[in-house]
């Protein structure tokens, strides 16, 4: 695929259920478009699987599969982070959707050259869902945007940006690791010079999948977290302390994290290792 503007990377792991409806909202978009969609079955055994076998039949001159064994959602989207081919890139969950219009307004945007999108969500469940927003366009530094990150303004979420693809040169998800945004998402605005924040929540968060890894309270699930805060805040600090930055809502930001954390370990066993570091 020759001149794509922008990558859309589809992890796909046994979601059957919810795998076509979230290809039908996005593949309609990307006919006669610079755009291709990556799916990357992290072995599947579902049937999930075939059914990206059947897309790239129906749709082979936007779509590219990789089949490879299962190596967790990190793993899925650097294997296609690899293969890209877009200036940009997208990340879409195989349980979520993207609204109707996302494809024309993202390509508009980035006719203006911005390191990254911020845009909104909206929660679905069981096909109910209210999309928000007047597309209102905002450019902010890194320093705005970090400062919104940190007071909670908008959560750690990977996939709802658009990124030039040029931010991933040295950066990758870590492997393994549940909580893998929080991880990854600060490196690439670090290196950002110019960000949009766009009023209009594009991606539609399927809350209805209770297999959802996120949604799983578990020891390796709340150490990854702790893990995961840990390193954001850190490379942060780093940052801040250059720029002589005050560090009060970076500390909040780290507390209110711990916090979380520690009243899910409440529920879980074996875990006063952990609970005491905390």
């Amino acid at each position: 695929m020759n001149n794509v503007e922008i990558s859309i990377i589809i992890p796909v792991y046994n979601v059957k259920m919810y795998l076509e409806r979230c290809l039908d909202s996005i593949i309609g978009q990307c006919k006669d478009k610079c755009v291709e969609i990556i799916l990357i079955d992290d072995g599947s055994n579902d049937g999930s699987e075939t059914l990206c076998d059947l897309y790239l039949k129906n749709y082979s001159e936007v779509i590219k599969v990789i089949h490879k064994v299962n190596g967790g959602l990190s793993s899925a989207r650097n294997a296609g982070l690899d293969i890209a081919d877009g200036r940009y890139v997208c990340f879409l969950d195989s349980d979520d959707m993207i609204a109707d219009g996302f494809i024309d307004d993202m390509l508009s945007f980035i006719e203006k050259e911005p390191d990254f999108i911020h845009f909104s969500f909206c929660f679905e469940n069981n096909g109910n869902y209210k999309l928000k927003g007047n597309k209102e366009v905002l450019e902010v530094n890194k320093d705005k945007f970090l400062d919104d990150l940190l007071k909670i303004e908008f959560e750690c979420q990977i996939c709802i940006g658009c990124y030039r693809k040029m931010l991933f040169d040295e950066i990758r998800f870590p492997k393994g690791r549940n909580y893998e945004d929080m991880a990854t998402l600060y490196k690439l605005v670090l290196k950002s010079a110019n960000i949009y924040y766009v009023n209009y929540s594009y991606y539609i968060y399927n809350i209805s999948n209770t297999n959802s890894i996120t949604k799983i309270t578990s020891l390796k699930n709340m150490n990854d977290m702790y893990l995961s805060v840990n390193e954001m805040c850190d490379g942060i600090k780093c940052y801040y302390e250059h720029k002589n930055i005050d560090l009060t809502y970076l500390e909040y930001f780290k507390r209110n994290e711990y916090i979380y954390i520690y009243i899910k370990l409440l529920k879980v066993e074996n875990a006063s290792r952990l609970k005491k570091e905390i």
